[in-house]
């Protein structure tokens, strides 16, 4: 059976260990789990879906890159994260920057344009 793979918060640890008699019982092949550091918001507060905190889902919506993940706690700040998205879209090479942004693109607005020429006007350039 292939492996799969169960991602979760951090603070379920210390559940894992009563899960696995669980799969075991069901005959399911036991998940490699990977545990993900908690997010929190300038007050310290966990980022939650149930209070309106967007989903990594919702931020790459919105064209924000995906980056990497530490294995500490992370504070976080829109406005650190508008900053550091930033710096990722001025290094990307130009190709992938307008494979990112093309489905921002109004199909009717560009479709005799070319919209390659448009990406690589809009990218903002790398400041020294």
């Amino acid at each position: 059976m292939a492996i799969t793979h169960e991602i979760r918060a951090v603070e379920y640890l210390s559940s894992t260990p009563k899960y696995n008699p669980l799969y075991a019982s069901f005959g399911w092949p036991i998940p490699e789990y990977i545990h993900l550091p908690l997010i929190v918001d300038a007050a310290g507060r966990k980022l939650s879906k149930r209070a309106g905190d967007a989903s990594f889902e919702d931020l790459v919506a919105r064209g924000y890159l995906p980056d990497r993940i530490n294995k500490s706690k992370a504070s976080f700040s829109l406005d650190k994260l508008d900053w550091l998205n930033g710096l990722h879209i001025r290094v990307v090479a130009p190709r992938l920057f307008h494979h990112l942004v093309l489905p921002y693109y109004p199909a009717e607005a560009v479709a005799k344009l070319d919209t390659e020429k448009i990406s690589a006007l809009i990218q903002p350039p790398l400041c020294a």
